[in-house]
């Protein structure tokens, strides 16, 4: 094979890559405080397998937005949070589905368009009785010829953890 043949297929190669990062895009998660009263701000560190926020703090009413390359699909971040004497950890982003049926993961082009919900983002709120998950979903339901109907998004607040 000829140089230019080896730098031909190097190049579509690398396009290739390029264009999958591209439409995969980016992912987010948010952690917004929602305690109330006397309590000092929510601190929290959050880290996945390569990267750590290091220690953060969040007052009454502040949201932290975190994104991060959405290309691997086996990203997982944890955070732990401290509350006055109170302490929790958790995972704030796994790629798979919770019970819930909530998909914190983001659509690829191996997929057809309706297959899969693309959610991309999730948010948690802080309270001051516990962790609760904001998540979007896709209803689904078929028409009387058995086609998926197209229906709006929905959306659900879910408690998932205590203090």
């Amino acid at each position: 094979m000829s140089n230019d043949g080896v730098m031909l297929i190097m190049l579509t190669i690398a396009t290739m890559f390029v264009m999958a990062k591209l439409s995969l895009g980016y992912e987010y998660f948010y952690i917004t405080s929602a305690v109330v009263g006397k309590h000092s701000p929510v601190k929290f560190r959050c880290q996945s397998g390569d990267e750590d926020t290091g220690e953060l703090v969040l007052h009454e009413g502040s949201t932290y937005e975190h994104r991060f390359d959405g290309m691997w699909s086996n990203t997982l971040y944890f955070c732990h949070f401290y509350l006055d004497n109170k302490d929790k950890v958790f995972d704030v982003w796994v790629y798979k589905p919770d019970k819930e049926g909530c998909w914190i993961w983001k659509t690829n082009p191996w997929y057809l368009p309706d297959e899969r919900i693309h959610n991309g983002q999730v948010e948690w709120v802080i309270k001051d009785d516990g962790f609760y998950k904001h998540c979007v979903y896709k209803k689904r339901e078929l028409d009387n010829e058995g086609r998926m109907k197209k229906l709006p998004l929905d959306t659900m607040i879910v408690k998932k953890y205590d203090w």
